[in-house]
């Protein structure tokens, strides 16, 4: 079963306030309806923000999982050895998006497992605290 979360669910999980950075990587998708769009994976400092982003014109964001990391360095990091491994999964956006991928999110969070084991750092899902 495929997790989903709001980046509120996440800091209410945290006790944290919206102003609080929470560094990590995610794989997520927007949703109208019953309508998912394409999987993004991208780096994060503050889920709620990027909620409040992702959620404009009616859309909803959900995220399908949010790695914990320490710092904006690492996940600047993760993110640039994802597009490397998986520049051919891309899917054009109609925006120049360069984080949508052809993938559903098995695959997402198991490349992103990949590239954190592959740089020795924490596997820390937090979706999984849910």
């Amino acid at each position: 079963m495929i997790r989903q979360a709001t980046g509120h669910d996440i800091y209410a999980l945290l006790n944290l306030k919206s102003t609080d950075s929470l560094y990590g990587v995610y794989a997520g998708w927007q949703q109208i309806g019953g309508t998912k769009a394409p999987t993004k994976l991208g780096r994060c400092k503050n889920p709620v923000a990027l909620q409040r982003g992702r959620s404009q014109g009616g859309a909803d964001w959900w995220f399908g999982c949010y790695y914990l990391l320490e710092s904006n360095e690492l996940t600047r990091t993760v993110e640039r050895a994802l597009k490397r491994a998986l520049h051919n999964q891309r899917k054009a956006g109609t925006q120049r998006q360069t984080e949508l991928y052809n993938f559903g999110m098995p695959r997402a969070i198991s490349s992103i497992e990949s590239i954190l084991k592959k740089h020795n750092l924490p596997i820390d899902n937090i979706l999984l605290r849910l």
